[in-house]
């Protein structure tokens, strides 16, 4: 049960962390737009499915 809800916390962090890169390294709103659009539904998709 632990790890039921330790796993969407790391893909959390992980779509976070991929956006906070994004920020610090590129200089382009629409790429980390849709680097965020594309992070967000994969994460969606994978902790409905919990």
């Amino acid at each position: 049960m632990a790890d039921a809800a330790f796993i969407p916390t790391l893909a959390f962090l992980g779509v976070v962390d991929s956006i906070m890169l994004e920020l610090a390294y590129g200089n382009d709103e629409k790429r980390l737009n849709d680097k965020l659009n594309a992070s967000w539904t994969v994460f969606w998709r994978g902790i409905s499915q919990l």
